[in-house]
Parts: C-alpha cells; structure tokens; sequence
C-alpha cells in the first residue's frame, strides 16, 4: 500500500506513522510517497501508482486542495485510494479509511469469518436473479 502524503504538514506525517505500523502489523507491505509541495505531487502520485496496490492518503490539507490533480493521476493508472476524510474521498477516493474500518466492524459483528477466526455465525448470501435483459 502506497502512502501519500505532504512531508510538511506534521499531522499527516503522525497518520502515516499509524497507519503505517497498523497496516504493517496486519501483515501488509507499505511504502512511503512524501511529496513537498503542489509542484512535485504528480510525479510523487505517479510513483505512488507505480510502486502500490492501493494508495491510503490522510487528512491532508494540501492533497484536500489538490484532488484534481490526484484524481488525474490515480484515475487513468486504476489505483484506488482510500482516504483519511470525506473531502479527499469526494474528489480522487473510492472510500474512506471511516468507511472501511465500520464495514470491517459490521462484517465481524454479523459472524463473516476472516481466515484464523474462530467458527461463529454465518450469514448465507441469497440469491441474485438478473432482472430483464440482465446477464449474470
């Protein structure tokens, strides 16, 4: 997981050392793409889409005000972002890091396993029909 962030805004270098070590605990593989300014954040997002699966971006002020150019990057490359906040995810994200984190909680509140977990209850997905001239 690439993680993409500005190196001059201390709150966004805090969450990458968390969601860094979190992520690596977990068993992912992490690297890290600082960018310093508005002026190099294309060719770090471009290196970020080379280098990653999926690209994680903390509330950042400077990505928040440069969606634009993120999403022009990431978009054509097919790597998706997760976000640390709404504004981020409204311009270049697919979801926020939020999002993720409730949907993981009620997957393991309704018994959907993960492998290693115990045996707990089990929903059974029901059956999708194609409706009209709908394939499966």
């Amino acid at each position: 997981m690439g993680l993409l962030y500005c190196s001059g805004e201390p709150n966004s270098v805090y969450q990458v050392e968390v969601v860094s070590e979190a992520l690596t605990g977990m068993g992912y593989t992490c690297a890290n793409f600082a960018f310093t300014d508005v002026n190099d954040l294309a060719s770090v997002t471009q290196s970020a889409c080379d280098s990653s699966d999926v690209i994680y971006i903390p509330t950042d002020n400077t990505a928040a005000n440069n969606t634009e150019a993120i999403a022009n990057v990431v978009i054509p490359a097919g790597v998706p972002v997760v976000a640390g906040e709404e504004g981020i995810c409204s311009g270049c994200g697919v979801v926020t890091l939020h999002q993720l984190l409730r949907h993981r909680r009620h997957r393991r509140r309704d018994g959907l396993r993960h492998p290693g977990q115990r045996r707990g209850r089990v929903h059974h997905a029901r059956q999708v029909r194609p409706r009209g001239d709908q394939e499966i």
